[in-house]
């Protein structure tokens, strides 16, 4: 069974926020004797043990801060490379951002070719996001493909 320390350190550790002392003794259940005194003990146990992380005071609330000489060490490790792109996903980008809204036919018929691997492609890089739905009907959305008689 884990302590109510422990619960508290994965409730804060989970956040991706500061978290308040009120949510703390609604979800845990606790008084706010208890909630303090937990705090207490979790800064405590982080200040004096050779933690990368500390409980830091935010906004009224508590998070875990990665300590300010980890600084160097944590900026290699979210350096974000940009992403290459070939040829054609910069034309259809381009096209999207020319266009926009726009819809994959659309892009497809400026191109005279197939992008819904490249449309994949962008929206898994999150350089494109897909909002709402056109009011077409799915067969005309499709008519450029049809063979012409």
């Amino acid at each position: 069974m884990i302590s109510k320390r422990g619960l508290l350190e994965g409730l804060i550790f989970a956040s991706a926020h500061a978290v308040s002392k009120n949510t703390m003794k609604e979800v845990l259940e606790l008084t706010a004797e208890e909630v303090d005194t937990l705090l207490e003990e979790i800064r405590t146990h982080f200040d004096n043990e050779n933690h990368g992380f500390y409980l830091a005071t935010i906004a009224g609330g508590f998070q875990f801060r990665t300590r300010t000489e980890l600084k160097e060490t944590m900026a290699k490790f979210y350096e974000k490379k940009p992403p290459r792109l070939t040829q054609a996903t910069l034309e259809v980008l381009s096209v999207i951002a020319y266009k926009q809204p726009i819809i994959r036919p659309e892009v497809e018929k400026i191109r005279g070719v197939d992008c819904t691997g490249i449309l994949k492609t962008l929206l898994e890089r999150e350089l494109i996001e897909m909002r709402g739905r056109s009011d077409l009907p799915a067969i005309l959305l499709f008519t450029e493909r049809l063979p012409s008689f």
